[in-house]
């Protein structure tokens, strides 16, 4: 199943622009409707990004890209952020899946500012 995912994933951010070409809308919208290889790859990529947070604070905590409360963040969670947050900036939406991990970082940051 891993397999299958990471191929249709490749496939999906590859080729040429065209209207047939999948976004991260499209990702988004496939795990809203309930595909748990897209919920799993987006809860990947929310863990990818909230490690390097981590990561960067250990080294100097101003540092930090963004303040998440002392709370782990559910696969749903993690929808729900980017989903909002490609519905306020649509045109990130937009964007080839292979840029998820930016529109997430970017997400995190919207939903958790630091004060």
């Amino acid at each position: 199943m891993r397999k299958l995912m990471i191929v249709t994933f490749c496939c999906l951010s590859s080729g040429a622009q065209g209207a047939d070409q999948a976004t991260v809308k499209d990702v988004v919208g496939w795990a809203r409707d309930g595909n748990q290889e897209f919920v799993a790859l987006l809860t990947g990529v929310g863990r990818g990004v909230e490690g390097a947070n981590m990561t960067i604070g250990f080294k100097q905590r101003e540092l930090t890209l963004y303040c998440q409360p002392n709370i782990a963040i559910t696969g749903d969670q993690y929808l729900r952020i980017i989903g909002t947050h490609i519905e306020r900036h649509p045109e990130r939406g937009n964007l080839e899946p292979a840029l998820i991990g930016i529109v997430m970082t970017m997400a995190l940051i919207e939903a958790f500012p630091c004060k």
